[in-house]
């Protein structure tokens, strides 16, 4: 039996060795030395109003928005009067 040991601990070893290795995520334990712990003190604080901000905000949005609706409306005017022919329904006759 002592003379089977080695050969049976070799074998187990090459099994074991010719597993693909993997490589941890992680190296080591717990943060940096220099690490230190956010606080509240460290986010920026809000200033001035809100509502004059959310009203600036508002006015540009709303003058894109008007800006979008002319440029679109005056394009099917534009179209309308070129004679641009919108297919709506087929032609009368196919002759």
């Amino acid at each position: 039996m002592s003379a089977i040991r080695p050969v049976i601990r070799s074998t187990v070893n090459r099994m074991n060795t010719a597993r693909v290795p993997s490589r941890k995520s992680s190296y080591g334990h717990g943060p940096p030395a220099d690490y230190k712990p956010p606080t509240m003190n460290e986010l920026p604080v809000p200033q001035g109003s809100w509502q004059a901000k959310y009203d600036a905000d508002q006015r540009k949005y709303n003058a894109t928005l008007f800006a979008g609706v002319g440029i679109f409306a005056a394009t099917i005017i534009g179209m309308k009067v070129t004679g641009f022919n919108f297919h709506y329904l087929p032609p009368d006759t196919y002759e």
